[in-house]
């Protein structure tokens, strides 16, 4: 009977064990205050991030989530939807003008959203220039260089 029990007990820890694959990315949002620390915290937690900072000097959001439930396009969405520019997504003007006065942040500086997002089609898109590495795993999809800023000639038409 105690060899059952502890079969049994293995058995169905054996079944409830799944492995999370925990990925952790670092990302630019757009922001200027504490409040907007807090709105960008609660959009990529509520996009499905296990946990996110945001820097307001640096303006970098680090995101940790599970890929297995979620994946980063997700909470971007959920950040732009909260009214943050970032690498791949613009916020409506809607969800912008709903922020308060002290959150407008000069949109200006995200501008190449849109160029960022027409990347993720080109082919011969976004090659790393000498010297300066990529931040995310598929330097296809970025458009990123070594200081997290856009690179100046990244959507050229093929």
């Amino acid at each position: 009977m105690k060899q059952f029990i502890l079969s049994l007990i293995i058995l169905t820890s054996i079944s409830f064990s799944v492995e999370a694959q925990e990925k952790v990315h670092t990302m630019k949002v757009a922001g200027s205050c504490g409040m907007c620390k807090k709105r960008i915290e609660d959009a990529a937690i509520k996009g499905g991030a296990s946990k996110a900072e945001w820097d307001k000097k640096s303006k970098m959001l680090q995101l940790v989530y599970d890929s297995n439930n979620v994946n980063e396009d997700q909470i971007k969405k959920s950040i732009a939807e909260a009214g943050h520019d970032n690498e791949n997504y613009k916020a409506t003007n809607d969800a912008y003008s709903r922020l308060h006065d002290c959150c407008k942040y000069d949109r200006s500086d995200m501008n190449e959203g849109d160029k960022r997002e027409k990347c993720k089609t080109k082919k011969k898109c976004c090659k790393m220039e000498e010297g300066k590495k990529c931040h995310r795993e598929n330097a296809q999809s970025s458009c990123m260089n070594h200081k997290g800023t856009h690179k100046k000639r990244c959507c050229k038409e093929d």
